[in-house]
């Protein structure tokens, strides 16, 4: 990879994220609040931004993008980019219902860890020494959990109070991202085997 390949893949991928993360959002947020509801808008987007670049409308940046897409075509590039798309629609997939654990099956862990952190907090701001007050069950701290439940559960609790402190917003940017992630994926499957579907 060249100097002008990496500088157009970093001005491609940006001007892309520039202009379908802020759409993806403002639609979720403001038209459709079910994720289902905000399913094509990429999509659309794409396809207009394909047309565009086909008939030659987008100049220098039209270019740059064919030039890009030709690659994940016929480099091992268009591989490695269906791979993280698939890994990231794995992460975002995962982490609401990660968040959902977190406010249920650990709830009350959850609780105390966020008093905790607030208390901590409140201490760093002000400067005084502030005990908690509280405990958690003696069942909760010591259950016979895996390494892979003990991950879990504690990475419920975790997301969960990120989402908190958030006041949603982590959710509601996993699910724009799950969302937006299996459409990309869909594009990136669109250029990697478009010359198989001409033929």
């Amino acid at each position: 990879m060249n100097k002008k390949d990496l500088k157009e893949k970093m001005i491609v991928t940006g001007v892309m994220a520039a202009i379908l993360l802020p759409i993806r959002l403002v639609f979720f947020t403001y038209v459709s609040k079910y994720w289902i509801g905000s399913v094509g808008v990429v999509s659309i987007i794409a396809v207009i931004m394909h047309i565009l670049v086909t008939k030659n409308k987008l100049g220098k940046f039209g270019r740059m993008y064919q030039n890009q897409t030709a690659k994940i075509r016929t480099e091992k590039l268009g591989i490695r980019l269906i791979t993280m798309s698939i890994i990231l629609i794995i992460y975002f997939g995962v982490s609401p219902y990660l968040i959902e654990k977190g406010n249920t099956t650990y709830l009350e862990e959850k609780e105390f860890y966020f008093k905790v952190l607030k208390v901590s907090n409140d201490n760093l701001i002000t400067g005084k020494s502030q005990k908690f007050e509280g405990t958690i069950p003696y069942e909760k701290l010591y259950r016979n959990l895996t390494v892979f439940q003990e991950c879990e559960r504690w990475l419920s609790i975790l997301s969960s109070i990120t989402n908190d402190i958030t006041n949603g917003w982590t959710l509601h940017f996993y699910t724009v991202g799950f969302v937006g992630q299996i459409e990309y994926l869909g594009i990136l499957l669109f250029y990697k085997f478009r010359h198989k579907i001409k033929k």
